[in-house]
């Protein structure tokens, strides 16, 4: 629709090689013609503006420091002078120059010679289009004087240095090449480009430096060449690896050392060039060609070549045509097995399309349990941060009132302890400190109301210091009271938010039934098996919350119903445990040993308090029913491992810093009977210690417990007590006690290492039978020779007799061997 308005842009064009570029502006008038190359314009032109009536077209001479020219001046610098000072030794060298004609110079006339100066300009050109030409350069070459000191190995003083240096520079002005070796015969010629003007037109062409090169460029250059040439022979599909190879040498060698490589090699293949002063009959002949020294052959001895006979070809083919028949075996019998496999997964697909319906239902049962187990775990997930926070309150509740009563018997020790040396010392002086008097008083009144219920329940055996304190104080009762009543609340209200199918045992378990019962492959596949037991975890751990080992038997596990409904997973009201392998009947069992023995393990290292017979006891039978009847709970398993360790360490700390002996002489026992009482007291407390450990002898090693038993309590603390205690009968009720405490698998099985590890108490034994025999109490030195005896301790017994001349007891021996 518009006619699209021509523009007109500034172009640029290329001029020849020896003129200069110029730039050409459109002419301004709406109707412009075509530029005119710079070759073609007039070279008589003097202006740079050129204005017609026509046209207007501006042109602009670019300057002759360009870059452009610089760059391209020095490439023909260069290679100008590579060509002067080339040496090729395959080419005849050219012939000796004939010496200008008089009045000639570079070959020309001396008139047709300009000086240039160094410096590249314009020159700007008249209106005759003649230029003024300089006069021409004298002979600035050195005098004879110099060169005559030279020749003799004078070294030119310093004025004609400078002399020398001032003719030649003024010689380099004016454009002329100056050999710096006059001595020679031939005369400098003026280089090519150090011309006149063109022959285009008045335009000034480019000046060219050529220079002397150094001899490191030269030797560069020649190396180039002399590879060159030698490589020229050689294909165009092997260039590119011999300057691979040609690289890799020059980075192993470095550049150094493949030059001198080059070099040598140049030098070899090629005759030395004549001297440059060689006279003309030195007879060398500049046509020679190179040639390369024939190669040395070097002659190969091959082996013989082995006979071959026709059976061995036929032997040869019958053993590739076995090799062929045994690889097409073996191909066949793959394509026969693939057959059968297509076959066989073409009869699963119709088998599959008919049992699809079945498929269909299996798929349903199994997405249905999926959903249900995952809003089973968020569920439990939830609620199971609320069960360990009752359950630790519920455990920071046993553990207080245990700390509490080894704290106060700890306290009543030393309180006593200080009552019995404040009387000792001072006689019945009264405590003036009222906390002392106050836990005085308090000790008292418990002892009374233990000794209330002795007699309430016929228990007169039981010696001053054997009962146990476990009265809680009434501070302690009511805030521990408080904390559990707290606790059962919550208990009760944390599943009242929650549908039976998430939170009844019984509902939970007959969907893993339903499972079970329905599809047993893929419940043993998934390992339900294995996930139950953690799965039920949370329920029975809040119904065990109250349960306490240390103050029941583990039969009273039998009777919460998680047991009884745990028991029966997976049998069927027509089967009997045991008859179908569908039954687990390891679930409660696992159950046990995963929940159950962590919850003793707590009470034993925070709640068990071993001077108590009753809790000991308890304990004792509640861990030797779970090794009975518990087939995972056993000494290999983890938690019984750590069950066992934490027996042993509350064994060892009460051994250690709660069991504690006064030291009495007979005298002041005698004297003052509190003393008495106590040592008695605390006796029997030690004694309740080492029954304790006794307890234990079916479930720890023997090696371990006969260590806690001699060493620390019986050796440490009761031999103790009985070097201080006169000679009556509360002697031999406590010699006998001791006797009875140890076990008879230790006297049975190990009398040797048990009579080394008891021979301190042996040997007071024996003392007490000689302080008996002494003391006319026959019926005490025979009580005493009988627990020599027990303890079977024969020989020492009789040395005894015999040392002691104990006639009337010998009997004893005989009716023991009896």
């Amino acid at each position: 629709m518009f006619k699209k308005r021509s523009r007109n842009f500034r172009s640029r064009k290329e001029a020849d090689e020896e003129s200069e570029d110029e730039v050409v502006v459109a002419p301004l008038t709406a109707k412009s013609k075509p530029s005119v190359s710079s070759a073609n314009v007039s070279s008589t032109s003097k202006t740079l503006f050129n204005i017609s009536d026509e046209e207007e077209e501006f042109r602009v001479k670019k300057s002759t420091r360009s870059y452009k020219f610089k760059r391209t001046a020095r490439q023909k610098k260069y290679s100008s002078s590579d060509e002067d000072y080339r040496v090729d030794s395959r080419r005849p060298s050219p012939p000796k120059p004939k010496p200008p004609p008089a009045g000639h110079f570079g070959g020309r006339p001396i008139e047709e010679i300009t000086v240039k100066p160094l410096v590249a300009k314009v020159q700007e050109l008249d209106d005759t289009g003649v230029s003024s030409v300089p006069k021409l350069a004298p002979n600035y070459s050195d005098s004879p004087q110099i060169m005559d000191k030279l020749g003799r190995g004078v070294i030119p003083n310093a004025a004609e240095i400078h002399a020398a240096r001032k003719r030649r520079q003024q010689a380099r002005e004016c454009g002329d090449y100056i050999s710096l070796k006059t001595n020679d015969s031939r005369e400098p010629s003026v280089p090519k480009s150090t011309g006149g003007y063109s022959s285009s037109g008045g335009e000034e062409e480019r000046i060219e430096m050529v220079g002397k090169r150094n001899e490191s460029h030269i030797q560069r250059i020649t190396i180039k060449e002399t590879i060159d040439d030698h490589s020229g022979d050689e294909d165009h599909s092997d260039d590119e690896a011999t300057r691979w190879e040609k690289e890799q040498l020059a980075k192993v060698l470095g550049k150094g050392n493949m030059r001198n490589i080059v070099e040598r090699t140049s030098a070899l293949m090629r005759p030395d060039p004549p001297s440059k002063y060689a006279p003309a009959d030195s007879g060398f002949d500049y046509n020679a060609v190179y040639q390369k020294p024939p190669s040395a052959v070097t002659e190969v001895s091959l082996p013989p070549l082995p006979d071959v006979s026709s059976g061995d070809i036929t032997a040869m083919l019958r053993t590739k045509l076995a090799e062929l028949k045994s690889v097409h075996q073996r191909t066949s019998s793959e394509i026969e097995s693939v057959v059968q496999e297509t076959h066989t997964l073409a009869n699963a697909v119709k088998s599959s399309k008919q049992f699809l319906p079945q498929y269909e239902l299996q798929y349903k049962f199994y997405q249905g349990m999926k959903l249900y187990c995952n809003d089973l775990i968020d569920c439990l997930n939830e609620k199971f941060a609320v069960i360990e926070k009752v359950e630790e309150i519920i455990h920071e509740c046993f553990a207080k009132e245990a700390i509490h009563l080894i704290e106060r018997r700890a306290q009543e020790v030393k309180d006593e302890s200080f009552e019995n040396n404040m009387r000792i010392a001072n006689g019945e002086t009264q405590d003036l400190d009222p906390n002392r008097q106050y836990r005085a008083q308090a000790r008292y009144a418990r002892r009374a109301r233990r000794m209330q219920n002795r007699q309430q329940t016929n228990s007169f055996g039981l010696l001053e210091g054997m009962s146990s304190d476990e009265e809680i104080d009434q501070p302690l009762s009511s805030q521990v009271a408080e904390e559990r009543s707290r606790a059962t609340n919550e208990m009760v209200t944390l599943f009242e938010d929650t549908v039976d199918e998430f939170h009844r045992v019984d509902v939970i378990m007959s969907r893993f039934e339903r499972w079970k019962g329905k599809y047993p492959e893929t419940f043993d596949s998934a390992y339900i098996s294995d996930c139950l037991p953690r799965l039920f975890s949370p329920f029975v751990r809040a119904e065990l919350i109250y349960w306490d080992p240390l103050r029941s038997s583990a039969s009273d596990l039998e009777v919460q119903s998680w047991f009884k409904l745990l028991c029966v997973f997976g049998v069927r009201s027509t089967e009997v445990i045991g008859e179908t392998e569908h039954n687990d009947p390891l679930l409660v069992c696992k159950i046990i040993e995963r929940t159950v023995l962590p919850k003793v393990s707590f009470f034993i290292r925070e709640c068990w308090d071993p001077f108590s017979s009753k809790q000991s006891s308890s304990l004792k039978n509640v861990i030797y029913e779970l090794f009975s009847c518990y087939p995972t709970v056993k000494p290999e398993s983890k938690n019984s491992q750590i069950m066992v360790q934490g027996i042993l360490d509350r064994l060892r700390t009460s051994a250690s810093d709660e069991c504690f002996v006064p030291i009495y002489t007979k005298q002041a026992i005698s004297t003052h009977p509190f003393l008495r009482s106590f040592l008695e007291r605390q006796f029997w407390q030690c004694f309740k210690l080492l029954r304790t450990v006794a307890l234990f002898c079916d479930i720890i090693s023997p090696a371990t417990l006969r260590e806690i038993f001699v060493e620390s309590i019986l050796n440490r603390y009761l031999l103790i007590a009985l070097q201080s205690h006169p000679q009556d009968a509360s002697l031999l009720h406590k010699l006998r006690s001791i006797v009875s405490c140890v076990p008879k698998e230790w006297l049975d099985d190990h009398k040797i290492v048990t009579l080394d590890q008891l021979s301190t108490f042996v040997r007071y034994l024996g003392q007490v039978v000689c302080a008996s025999y002494e003391c006319n109490s026959l019926e005490n030195a025979r009580e005493v020779l009988t627990l020599l005896l027990k303890l079977g301790a024969v020989d020492h017994a009789r040395s005894i007799i015999l040392t002691n001349q104990m006639t009337s007891l010998q009997p004893v021996l005989f009716s023991d061997n009896s």
